[in-house]
């Protein structure tokens, strides 16, 4: 036989457990009314094994109460030792057809419980025995009412035992499917949220009042928090703003819903003023078709965000190059084609002075400078962009910065300008990309020479500790304040008329903040109006990385 307890509650063990106290108190009252004569003794009753049999009553259910109710062997003990008590109790102290036979119930349960199948077909076979053998010790066994009051005590104990064999069979399997299909959905579900944990998208599901029900890891990291939202409001949860900045109430739109909805126009508040823009997709969950008709209930919502605020951004920023492109260009190709004009018609003219079809050509040269510098901007640029550069390499500074050095001499030697270096004894070797620190330099130098009538342009490379500055100052006509928020900006050139003067395409230090990011640095500018500018920055000798 084997012990099976695990399947049964704790309810059902104390129901056993305390039974045991219960059996002793209803014999010791059996014997008083025995005692008073207030019901007739059993043929085979005597009050000497009555007290003896009492003596073991107790003693059982001693062992009952206080005894490890999962011990294995003390079960072997005690559930044999009811059984042998119950059958000599029925024998000699009261008969089967009485009220005690009722409580070989008990011990049918108690074997079915601790033993199972075999326990129950043992204790109701040892029943049948107890019973013909009280029918053999009675005198009057031979009567046909004696048998039938043995055989309905015999057929009430067997009934009771296949009743509780039929329970626990039922029982077990529904138990048993209850298990199988909890098993699928907790399978099901850890499947559903592997699958969902793994999208790089934000996937929220809700119930039809907007209570989060279930959420991926990507939620959290769009909403940039470590808090669980489940059992949240959506609207506590989402707080969006549409692109005219009023705030939009998700929950109203998804009641409105009768299918999918994209939404790639709306913000997400984190804080003030810190928000993000996001691609909302929506839908609701409908409910399954009845047999009849099909429902236009639903059980809830699916929530899908993604952040488009770089791709939004790079579309705007996209479309506003574009635009500016186009205006830019079409200026200078209108004089080209102007001044190409006028020269054609000059040319026809054989009287017009030589220095007339000069100026007008050279009118054309200078537009088609400026575009080519514009070309040469946006060619870094795409550069820069595209990773072209991104090449390390070991940099000997002296080298690179007197090559510098030469190549813009002449032209600061043209407008009367001192080109300078100043340059520390000593300079280790640079580990980075030679492409975007030269450009970066040249940046510098050019709009210094460009933007100065008189004076200096002094190139620097100093070394202090393991860091390398460069910096390009110049005696030129300043920058004022308000300008210098905005000469990074694509495009921008000052209002200032000596800026005006000179040609240029407003995409030099666009390109030189592009090109200084790459290189892991930012340009430092200081500069007052009149008095020249200095634009710096600093890399570290051991820096090897390019962003």
């Amino acid at each position: 036989m084997r012990q099976h307890l695990d399947g049964y509650s704790e309810r059902t063990l104390n129901f056993i457990r305390f039974s045991g106290i219960a059996i002793p108190i209803i014999y010791i009252v059996y014997g008083i009314l025995i005692a008073t004569n207030v019901i007739d003794r059993y043929e085979q009753f005597s009050f000497e094994a009555f007290f003896v049999l009492g003596f073991w009553w107790v003693i059982l259910a001693i062992v009952q109460f206080t005894g490890d109710i999962r011990d294995t062997k003390l079960n072997y003990i005690r559930i044999g030792g009811f059984h042998l008590v119950g059958a000599a109790t029925l024998l000699f102290i009261t008969g089967v057809p009485s009220i005690f036979a009722i409580f070989w119930i008990i011990n049918v349960l108690s074997a079915f419980t601790f033993f199972s199948r075999k326990g129950l077909q043992v204790s109701i076979l040892l029943f049948a025995a107890v019973s013909v053998l009280d029918i053999l010790m009675a005198s009057d066994g031979t009567t046909v009412q004696s048998w039938l009051y043995h055989f309905a005590a015999f057929s009430a104990v067997a009934l009771s035992g296949l009743v509780i064999l039929s329970i626990q069979n039922d029982l077990g399997l529904k138990y048993s499917i209850s298990v199988q299909n909890t098993m699928l959905d907790v399978l099901q579900k850890d499947r559903f949220t592997v699958i969902i944990n793994n999208l790089q998208e934000s996937v929220i599901s809700t119930d039809r009042h907007g209570i989060v029900q279930l959420y991926n890891a990507a939620t959290l990291n769009l909403l940039d928090t470590n808090v669980p939202i489940r059992k949240k409001h959506i609207g506590n949860v989402l707080h969006l703003k549409d692109a005219s900045g009023k705030p939009y109430s998700l929950l109203k739109e998804l009641e409105k819903a009768v299918g999918t909805v994209i939404r790639d126009d709306l913000r997400m508040r984190f804080g003030m003023p810190e928000e993000i823009r996001v691609e909302l997709t929506f839908t609701p969950i409908r409910s399954s078709y009845t047999k009849t008709e099909k429902t236009d209930s639903h059980d809830g919502y699916i929530i899908m965000l993604r952040d488009v605020t770089k791709a939004k951004s790079l579309e705007e920023e996209r479309d506003e190059f574009i635009s500016v492109v186009s205006h830019e260009l079409r200026t200078p190709i209108t004089v080209i084609e102007a001044e190409i004009s006028n020269l054609q018609a000059l040319m026809q003219h054989p009287d017009v002075s030589k220095e007339m079809k000069e100026d007008a050509l050279a009118g054309a040269h200078s537009q088609v400078m400026y575009l080519a510098k514009m070309v040469n901007d946006l060619s870094a640029l795409s550069r820069a962009e595209r990773g072209v550069g991104d090449a390390i390499e070991e940099i000997n500074l002296k080298d690179m910065v007197h090559s510098l050095y030469d190549e813009f001499s002449e032209s600061a030697h043209e407008k009367g300008l001192k080109l300078n270096l100043d340059l520390s004894p000593k300079l280790s070797p640079l580990n980075s990309s030679r492409l975007y620190l030269e450009e970066l330099l040249k940046n510098f130098i050019n709009n210094s020479i460009k933007y100065t009538k008189a004076g200096s342009v002094t190139i620097s490379a100093k070394q202090t500790g393991n860091e390398i500055s460069f910096a390009v100052k110049d005696t030129g006509i300043g920058i004022s304040k308000s300008d210098q928020e905005k000469v990074f900006n694509k495009f921008f050139r000052s209002e200032d008329y000596r800026t005006r003067e000179t040609s240029g395409t407003g995409l030099g230090l666009y390109v030189s903040a592009k090109l200084a990011k790459k290189l892991g640095t930012k340009i430092v500018l200081v500069s007052r109006l009149n008095h020249g500018s200095v634009f710096s920055f600093s890399l570290p000798i051991g820096s090897k990385n390019v962003d």
